[in-house]
Order: structure tokens, then C-alpha cells, then sequence
């Protein structure tokens, strides 16, 4: 399954993958992964199972995250896409940089046998 390619600028923010004048495509899907990451669980109408999303939205305070948290709502992510059959192998683990910030570390194996890590601030 195909779906548009997605590039890291110089400030890190993702835009899409052009090639002369046209979106390129793969199979990666690294852009289901990060709408399912960022997305509310149960917040679109849409969703009538309320089970698509994480709880990342509703971390607030930045005394409340805990790694192993950030890390269960990356597998969250991860195991939905998986379910999906986007994805064959996941991984995640979660890094304090500093006091209030977290870097969610996400590998998975796409459908191809192509081994993708990506990283998400939170």
C-alpha cells in the first residue's frame, strides 16, 4: 500500500516529497504513524469505535509524563497501524533531553521489509 512520501526539513517539521511537480509515493508509512500518534483517541465522529488515536493529547503538565507512558502511547500508534497491516515489526522506547521534554523513538518494518526509525518531540 502506497501512500505520500514524507520528508524532514532543516527545522525538522515534516512536508511532503515532491518529484517534478509530482508527490512521490512509498511505502513506509510514516504519515499513518504520525496521524495515529498525534491524533485524540475517540475525538473524531468518524470514529465510532473510539479506539483510533492515543492518549498523547490529553499529557498536559509537563510533571506528569513519564517515559514508559510516552513510550505505551507510541506502541499504541504503532500496534493500531499494525493492526491495519501497514506495518509488520514495531519497537518504541521514549528519552528524557531535558526537564518537560521527551524524544519518542519509533521504529517499525514497513510492508516491504524496509526498516524505518523516526522520532517524535514531545
Amino acid at each position: 500500500m502506497l501512500d505520500v512520501t514524507l520528508n524532514r526539513n532543516g527545522r525538522g517539521k515534516f512536508t511532503f516529497a515532491w518529484l517534478g511537480g509530482d508527490l512521490r509515493f512509498d511505502d513506509k508509512a510514516v504519515y499513518p504513524v504520525f496521524s495515529t500518534l498525534w491524533m485524540p483517541k475517540g475525538g473524531y465522529y468518524w470514529d465510532q469505535s473510539g479506539q483510533q488515536g492515543t492518549l498523547l493529547s490529553t499529557v498536559k503538565q509537563d510533571r506528569m509524563r513519564t517515559g514508559s507512558q510516552l513510550a505505551a502511547y507510541g506502541r499504541d500508534a504503532l500496534e493500531q497501524c499494525q493492526a491495519a497491516r501497514l506495518l509488520k515489526a514495531v519497537d518504541v522506547s521514549a528519552r528524557r533531553t531535558r526537564p518537560g521534554s521527551y524524544l519518542v523513538d519509533l521504529l517499525w518494518t514497513g510492508p516491504s521489509g524496509d526498516s524505518v526509525a523516526e522520532t517524535a518531540e514531545v
